[in-house]
C-alpha cells in the first residue's frame, strides 16, 4: 500500500480568506461546481440546478453541543476545556445525561497557566442559576487529558450544565471568541441528536429554500448520525502512515437504512465528509459483521473486498439482514476511517463539502473522491475569492469512479 506524500497536500492561504462569520442568509454562500473540468461558480441556493434529478440526499443529523468550558483563574487567566470523548461510556448522548459528575478526554487551552496543577474550581451565575464547578485533571501526552467534572446542583445533567455555561466550540482557526449567534449559525437547521464538538459544516448552507428546490427535483432524504470530534481539526504532522485518526461515534436507524435500500438506484448526493466517512464505514462493516458494535480502523478501506459503486446494493442488503437477524432497531459503533488515495469511495455519486485546511485528513478525502484534482479546485477557489473553512463557501464534487 503506497500512500501519498504529506507535502502533496500543502497550499498557501492568506488569513483574510478564512471566514470568521457566516454569510446571511446562510444559503447565499458561494458554491464551486467541480463535477468536471469546466469549473463554475454560483450561490448555494441554486445548487439544485447542478444536481441530477431524482436523487437521494444523505445528511448527518448530529447536533453541536456547547462543549467548550472557559474557566477564569484567580490570576485572571482564562483556561479552556474542550470536551472531546467520554471515558465512562462509549456513547456521547448517554454521557450528556450524566448527573453530578462526568469524566471526559479533553483538550486544554492555555494549559501553561495551570502550571501542571491538578485541581480547579469556579462559580458561574447564568440565567439566575448558581453553578459550582469542580475540575480534576489527569495530565496526558498530546493534550489528551482526562478531566473529571463535578458540579452543584448535582441533579443537573451535563447537557443542562453545558447549555448554561458552555460556549460553542468554533474551530481554532476562527481567531475570535464565540458569540451567542454561533449557537444558531454553527448549527445545521436540521440538527437533531446532541453529540458533536465540531459542526458538519457542509450542512450549514442548507435552508428550507434549498430543500424546497430539491423537492421540486424529486429528491428523497436520508439521515445518519456521526458525532464530529475535535480531532477533525487535527492536522497530519509527521507522515500519512503514522497519523493516528480520531475515533468518532456513528449510527443509522432501521428507517433510514430502509430509505437507503429503497433508493439504491438513485444518484446519492452526500452532504459533508462526516456523512461520507459514516457511509463508507457502514459498507465496510457489511463486508465482515463479526465484530459488533462496529469498530472500523483507519485503513480498513485499503483491504476491501467490494470496490465498485454497483456493490453498495449487496452491502446494504447485508446490513438489513444483520439488523433483522439480531433484532436491532439501529446499527451503531465507532470509526477511525481515514479515506486517502489509493482508496476509492463506493457509497457516493456526489459530495457537497466545504474547503479544508492544508495537510488535513479531510483534504485527503477530497483527493480520494473527486473526479477533478483537488489542487485545480483549490487554485480556482483562491483565485476567485472563495471563503474558506467552517463558515466559508462550499463545492460540489463528483466521484472519480463515475
Amino acid at each position: 500500500m503506497k500512500l501519498p506524500d504529506l507535502q502533496d497536500y500543502n497550499y498557501e492561504l492568506s488569513e483574510d480568506r478564512i471566514a470568521k462569520f457566516p454569510v446571511q442568509p446562510r444559503d447565499s454562500s458561494k458554491i464551486l461546481i467541480a463535477t468536471d473540468n469546466n469549473l463554475q461558480q454560483d450561490y448555494f441556493y441554486n445548487i439544485a440546478e447542478y444536481l441530477p434529478p431524482d436523487g437521494l440526499l444523505i445528511l448527518n443529523n448530529t447536533k453541536v453541543v456547547p462543549a467548550r468550558i472557559m474557566v477564569k483563574k484567580e490570576t485572571g487567566a482564562w483556561i479552556e476545556f474542550l470536551l472531546n470523548e467520554p471515558i465512562n461510556t462509549d456513547s456521547i448522548p448517554l454521557a450528556l445525561q450524566e448527573k453530578g459528575t462526568s469524566v471526559w478526554q479533553c483538550m486544554i487551552g492555555n494549559a501553561k497557566k495551570l502550571k501542571n496543577s491538578h485541581h480547579l474550581s469556579y462559580y458561574f451565575t447564568k440565567n439566575n442559576q448558581n453553578i459550582y464547578l469542580n475540575i480534576d485533571i489527569e495530565w496526558r501526552p498530546n493534550n489528551e487529558n482526562i478531566v473529571t467534572f463535578s458540579w452543584q446542583p448535582s441533579d443537573y445533567t451535563l447537557s443542562e450544565i453545558l447549555e448554561l455555561i458552555g460556549e460553542m466550540p468554533i474551530p481554532p482557526y476562527i481567531k475570535r471568541k464565540a458569540v451567542e449567534e454561533d449557537k444558531i449559525y454553527y448549527q445545521p437547521v436540521f440538527a437533531k441528536v446532541n453529540g458533536s464538538v465540531a459542526s458538519p459544516t457542509a450542512s450549514l448552507h442548507f435552508t428550507d429554500r434549498v430543500f424546497a428546490s430539491l423537492d421540486a427535483k424529486n429528491y428523497k432524504k436520508a439521515f445518519i448520525t456521526l458525532h464530529v470530534g475535535a480531532g477533525t481539526f487535527k492536522p497530519v504532522k509527521t507522515s500519512i502512515a503514522d497519523h493516528q485518526m480520531h475515533r468518532e461515534e456513528f449510527s443509522i436507524d432501521q428507517e433510514n437504512l430502509n430509505i437507503l435500500y429503497e433508493n439504491i438506484d438513485r444518484p446519492w448526493v452526500i452532504v459533508g465528509t462526516t456523512t461520507l466517512r459514516c457511509l463508507e464505514s457502514l459498507l465496510l462493516f457489511a463486508e465482515d459483521t463479526s465484530v459488533y458494535p462496529i469498530d472500523i480502523q483507519q485503513f480498513d478501506d485499503m483491504h476491501r473486498k467490494y470496490e465498485y459503486l454497483s456493490d453498495k446494493k449487496l452491502l446494504i442488503e447485508k446490513l438489513k439482514l444483520f439488523l433483522e437477524n439480531h433484532n436491532l432497531n439501529k446499527l451503531e459503533g465507532h470509526t477511525r476511517l481515514f479515506i486517502v488515495p489509493p482508496a476509492n469511495v463506493i457509497s457516493a455519486d456526489y459530495l457537497i463539502t466545504n474547503f479544508h485546511q492544508p495537510q488535513s485528513t479531510l483534504l485527503m478525502l477530497v483527493d480520494a473522491f473527486s473526479a477533478v484534482p483537488w489542487r485545480v479546485i483549490y487554485d480556482y477557489a483562491i483565485n476567485n475569492d472563495f471563503r474558506f473553512f467552517s463558515y466559508g463557501d462550499a463545492c460540489l464534487l463528483k466521484n472519480a469512479a463515475l
